[in-house]
């Protein structure tokens, strides 16, 4: 695998894999995400995607805070934009979490979360 694009955003780093995969990467120290922020992560997507649904892998650090607005914006532009998201999670409770949610709300873009990249990335690739 060979990443064709990369884009820093500061808080974040986003790449685009030759096997179509986005992946994000927030930095170790980011909590908090902004609107801002949230406006430019998915302006960048659009970029690196050539504005064609994609598979997203997002490769988390520790849990990020968004507000019910901020949540709602990203439920939206999934819609859109990413057409399955695994997401990487070390902590069980917050993977537990978003499993319930995932139950729960039955989000319109498939959502998973996995303890490690080989497995997130092999269940993007059945897309």
């Amino acid at each position: 695998m060979e990443v064709t694009k990369s884009i820093d955003l500061g808080y974040a780093t986003m790449h685009m894999r030759s096997d179509g995969i986005l992946v994000f990467t927030p930095k170790p120290d980011l909590d908090k995400l902004k609107m801002e922020q949230l406006n430019e992560i998915f302006k960048t997507a659009m970029q690196l995607t050539e504005k064609k649904p994609s598979l997203l892998y997002v490769d988390t650090i520790k849990q990020v805070n968004l507000t019910d607005e901020e949540k709602n914006m990203v439920n939206n532009s999934l819609k859109t934009l990413i057409r399955a998201c695994a997401i990487k999670v070390e902590n069980p409770m917050v993977r537990f979490l978003i499993h319930s949610f995932n139950y729960l709300f039955q989000p319109p873009t498939p959502i998973k979360v996995f303890s490690n990249q080989e497995e997130a990335i092999e269940w993007l690739k059945t897309f």
